[in-house]
């Protein structure tokens, strides 16, 4: 079920506030995105905005809502969209803009935007930007270049595909900028953008030979699940697993067979776990690693052994033979008290034992530092 607008969250109208203003106008010039926009149409445009104060939890927008009249642009702090009820990502960097494609498209909202922290944000009105586009065209498209350039910004595509994006926004605008709605025509071609969007946004966070989450979106969301259970304590395990004797694969069968069982493992792990719960990546070379929410060390650790009894028995084609291959694993409930590093370090060591037992092996943190600490003691 999709969250519903909180209608208690605080706004304070920039009218009256000169020093809000200012201090807003200073916020966003320190960014990238809006380095390209002058003052003067920061200061014309948050004259009719809001500063709007989220507290964690508070739902600013609602999926499938026809409240389509704003978007945002984010001031501090964290929001998090949701779809369908699932995770999809969270907008953290100052300046990045939310709630734009609705509002431009003129459909119902796609998602939730829920505060993961206490947030500041500003609200923009559509009929702002309509009233400078009148005003000054120019200024519009140097304003709007903004929602689009940001996009480009975070996925850290190249130059060029940045200066694509500007031209077509410019191109749009200019085109447009004599007429106060927005043509069936506009829509289409942001409809197209926002499908653009998405897609350079799955290659930036996906590996491409297994189509998991990539080792820098791990890192994402590792350190936004330890902020979630420092808020609520809500458990969570990290597994690291390790393909045995890979090498001997590759030096064998040859890298065509090596990266078949590397997708072959990384289907079995897709098809085992829960689509919407558990989230899987490419760590490194033959090396994956899974987020387990709501799940113990002590369940991880047995719904990995299941796993790991799948992996063992599913062969891949390797010249006319069935090969088969075995995981080592290391699984980790998070412990108030650590780090992230110290975490994935404690699991990496978790994983290490399980190799030095014998290999195909699942061994919990907790067995892995009573080995260290007998070791110790010996």
């Amino acid at each position: 079920m999709s969250a519903k607008p909180d209608l208690k969250i605080a706004r304070v109208h920039l009218s009256q506030r000169p020093d809000l203003r200012s201090h807003i106008i200073n916020t966003l010039k320190g960014t990238r995105y809006f380095s390209m926009v002058s003052s003067e149409i920061l200061e014309y445009v948050l004259r009719e905005s809001q500063l709007v104060r989220l507290r964690p939890g508070d739902t600013l927008i609602a999926e499938g809502s026809e409240d389509i009249d704003a978007f945002y642009f984010l001031l501090n702090g964290s929001v998090g969209v949701h779809a369908a009820g699932k995770y999809i990502h969270s907008i953290n960097d100052v300046g990045d803009a939310v709630g734009e494609m609705g509002v431009i498209t003129q459909s119902p909202r796609s998602a939730d935007v829920i505060a993961e922290l206490e947030a500041e944000l500003v609200e923009i009105p559509w009929q702002v930007i309509k009233a400078l586009q009148a005003r000054d065209p120019q200024s519009a498209i140097a304003f709007f270049e903004v929602m689009t350039v940001f996009l480009a910004e975070k996925l850290k595509t190249t130059t060029q595909r940045v200066h694509l994006y500007e031209g077509f926004v410019v191109g749009v605008m200019e085109e447009q900028r004599t007429k106060d709605v927005l043509t069936d025509e506009l829509r289409a071609k942001f409809q197209e953008l926002a499908k653009s969007n998405k897609n350079l946004k799955n290659l930036a966070i996906r590996d491409r030979m297994t189509n998991l989450f990539n080792h820098a979106e791990f890192e994402e969301n590792l350190a936004r699940q330890i902020t979630i259970y420092r808020r609520n304590q809500e458990p969570f395990s990290l597994v690291i697993g390790d393909l045995d004797d890979f090498k001997q694969v590759n030096d064998t069968y040859g890298h065509l067979v090596g990266d078949r069982v590397i997708r072959n493992t990384a289907d079995t792990l897709v098809r085992l776990l829960r689509a919407e719960i558990d989230s899987i990546y490419r760590y490194g070379g033959e090396e994956f690693a899974i987020l387990m929410r709501n799940t113990p060390e002590s369940i991880g650790t047995i719904v990995m052994n299941r796993i790991r009894g799948m992996l063992e028995v599913s062969a891949v084609q390797a010249n006319g033979t069935d090969l088969y291959t075995t995981m080592s694993i290391g699984v980790g409930g998070f412990h108030p008290e650590w780090q992230m590093e110290e975490f994935i370090a404690k699991v990496d060591q978790a994983l290490y034992c399980a190799k030095r037992s014998g290999k195909n092996k699942v061994v919990p943190v907790a067995e892995a530092m009573g080995t260290a600490a007998s070791a110790d003691d010996a």
